[in-house]
């Protein structure tokens, strides 16, 4: 999902007037987008549940929770972080095999 996709299903889950068409394209897009607020909804609450809860581990718990979070809110941020991850190593090994 690209953040512009995102942005446009919210916009269309919010000015919904009335209920789709039961069966239509529509109607999946919104359980689609209703689904994946409430996941982020879960998420949210289970990060701050994490960080008021936090045990001594380096604060890795919360930030393993607040990462999900924003994996579920923002769906396109993992995919963006993956595509700059391999941006990265590829530049990585071509300084490496220039011998620098």
């Amino acid at each position: 999902m690209t953040p512009l996709g995102w942005a446009r299903a919210n916009m269309l889950y919010d000015m919904m007037e009335r209920p789709p068409t039961p069966g239509s394209p529509v109607e999946s897009v919104m359980i689609l987008v209703w689904q994946m607020r409430q996941d982020a909804e879960y998420y949210l609450s289970r990060a701050i549940v994490q960080a008021s809860t936090q045990v001594d581990d380096g604060g890795e718990a919360t930030q393993t929770a607040w990462r999900e979070f924003t994996d579920k809110f923002y769906p396109y941020m993992e995919q963006q972080r993956k595509s700059g991850d391999k941006v990265a190593l590829g530049t990585l090994f071509k300084e490496i095999k220039k011998g620098g």
